[in-house]
């Protein structure tokens, strides 16, 4: 029932300060983004699409971008992409259920525990996010590259957003949850 509740009530809150958090965190994933994609830059900015909110990346090409038998993306080539802002929470909301329903022996554990949860949230949230709006770029450019017969390497970034998409967005959460629970509970109270 707990579990329940705290899901229900990280949902709620997710749907009604979800955008404030994304725009709290877009420094986060800036900076992530230019970790593992160096050869892209622009903006994130919350914008309707399709009647939904969305994070999109107004990514450009810094400079040129080989893809193989001779063909080159252009510097200043606009590459944009966007993730739905309740798609970008939904890790969140898992982590966060699992480190609020988990049973504390103490008011001290249960604080480590959610200050190790908050550490564990933005690190899903790095690990998340932004691939997903690197890997949605480099899917179309590896789309392009397959179709004029290049064999160009599959970035890391498409890799680890396959994985996501495949489950790891509900599995690195739980992961991370299960870890903060027992660094929190680590302690002798």
């Amino acid at each position: 029932v707990l579990l329940g509740l705290s899901w229900l009530a990280l949902s709620l809150l997710g749907y009604v300060a979800g955008e404030k958090l994304i725009t709290f965190s877009r420094p986060l994933l800036a900076a992530s983004i230019g970790q593992i994609a160096p050869d892209l830059h622009g903006p994130l900015v919350l914008v309707v699409h399709q009647g939904e909110r969305h994070l999109r990346f107004d990514a450009q090409a810094v400079h040129p971008i080989a893809l193989g038998r001779g063909l080159v993306v252009p510097a200043g080539q606009a590459l944009p992409s966007s993730a739905s802002v309740f798609h970008v929470l939904v890790p969140l909301v898992i982590l966060g259920t699992l480190i609020v329903a988990w049973p504390a022996r103490s008011a001290t554990e249960q604080m480590r525990v959610f200050i190790l949860g908050i550490v564990g949230a933005a690190l899903v949230l790095a690990l998340t996010t932004p691939f997903q709006l690197v890997g949605l770029i480099e899917l179309a450019l590896q789309e392009f590259a397959d179709q004029h017969g290049s064999d160009r390497p599959r970035p890391f970034a498409l890799s680890w957003m396959l994985i996501l998409e495949g489950g790891g967005r509900w599995a690195l959460p739980v992961a991370v949850a299960v870890l903060a629970i027992a660094a929190g509970r680590s302690r002798k109270t």
